[in-house]
């Protein structure tokens, strides 16, 4: 396994149970049409209230 370096904490809002990102759900918890082409994160956790009452917090490694 390769180290790897911690770029930046991000966070996630989502009312689903889930236990790993699935590219099979996407879209399927909001009425935004375009969550259809990935998923999304932001540096700031009180965005994530708009999506949902679950706040996933996840790291982006490089």
């Amino acid at each position: 396994m390769v180290n790897k370096k911690l770029v930046e904490k991000v966070y996630h809002g989502t009312n689903a149970k889930f236990g790993k990102f699935d590219e099979r759900f996407k879209g399927n918890n909001t009425e935004y049409g375009n969550t259809i082409y990935g998923f999304f994160f932001t540096k700031k956790n009180y965005y994530t209230c708009y999506f949902g009452s679950r706040i996933i917090e996840a790291s982006i490694l490089c």
